[in-house]
């Protein structure tokens, strides 16, 4: 049961549909390729993509997008004079320019409005591509605009110029040279100064000269001469016999003389010790004295 009920749904859909004109259901016509910069004694020209084959006699071509009014720009153009040679690709033929009128003549609008005055489509360009070089969409109808190898004035478009490339020039790597290194310098050894040992000068040492005590010497001295003159005495005595009388005043003379050397031999050296000691103690005084100026200037 619910399958019929389906199933006449979908037919009377579809006989509804078959009352509605294709035209309602048709797409509406683009900007499919335009020339904007023909060369001498050539005009402008719009080519529009109709692929259902609409009517378009009573739209406008424009190089704005305000309808109402064209101060500042060029007049709009009605489609009524359009070429249908070929419906899918409709052109207008513009006798008299509309575009470039902007941007110092490097920019300007191309717009397509229904009959009530509706934007269908519209491109803007912002810079003249050349001298008779065209630019269009591709592919046809919904491609993005762009310059196009070729002019394909009522046919479909031509593709777009295959960009040359241009050859990177790959700079050729000047090899770095490499530095040769130069030799490190074998550090030359440094000799270790060895200390010599500073010889020790062995002390020589002195002999202290032993003085012979004075009074020695003379006893010495003294009994020399007694030794000498025994001696003599003796010589005279026996030479005189026994008669002859020894002089003993004489050896008693000679004793006390040298008696009195002995006694008087240690007078000069006292006098150079005490001469010694008073030069002594008169430098120590002088230096005092002048020890004391030199602190009192201080002070």
């Amino acid at each position: 049961m619910n399958r019929f009920i389906i199933l006449g749904i979908v037919i009377c859909f579809f006989n509804l549909a078959s009352f509605f004109p294709k035209k309602a259901f048709a797409a509406e016509p683009k900007i499919n390729e335009f020339l904007l910069a023909p060369s001498t004694g050539n005009d402008e020209w719009v080519e529009f993509y109709n692929p259902d084959n609409l009517d378009i006699s009573s739209y406008w071509i424009d190089d704005d997008t305000d309808f109402n009014s064209d101060s500042g720009n060029s007049s709009k153009k009605p489609l009524s004079s359009i070429d249908n040679t070929n419906l899918a690709y409709p052109v207008i033929v513009l006798t008299s320019a509309i575009f470039n009128n902007t941007c110092n003549n490097e920019c300007d609008f191309v717009v397509l409005f229904s009959s009530s005055g509706i934007v269908i489509d519209q491109y803007q360009y912002t810079e003249n591509p050349g001298t008779d070089v065209p630019i269009g969409r591709f592919p046809d109808g919904s491609g993005s605009f762009q310059s196009l190898s070729s002019t394909t004035k009522g046919a479909q478009n031509s593709e777009p110029p295959t960009a040359t490339p241009v050859p990177t020039t790959t700079p050729t790597s000047i090899p770095t040279p490499t530095k040769t290194p130069t030799p490190a310098k074998t550090p030359t050894p440094v000799p270790t100064a060895v200390q010599t040992k500073t010889p020790t000068a062995n002390p020589t040492s002195t002999s202290t000269p032993t003085f012979a005590p004075i009074s020695s010497t003379l006893e010495q001295d003294s009994s020399s001469v007694l030794s000498r003159k025994q001696a003599t005495d003796s010589v005279a005595f026996a030479v005189l016999g026994e008669g002859t009388v020894e002089p003993s005043k004489g050896e008693d003379v000679l004793v006390k003389s040298l008696s009195s050397k002995k006694k008087n031999s240690g007078s000069p050296i006292f006098l150079i010790i005490g001469g010694i000691l008073f030069f002594a103690s008169c430098g120590i005084l002088a230096y005092q004295v002048y020890k004391k100026k030199e602190i009192d200037k201080i002070l």
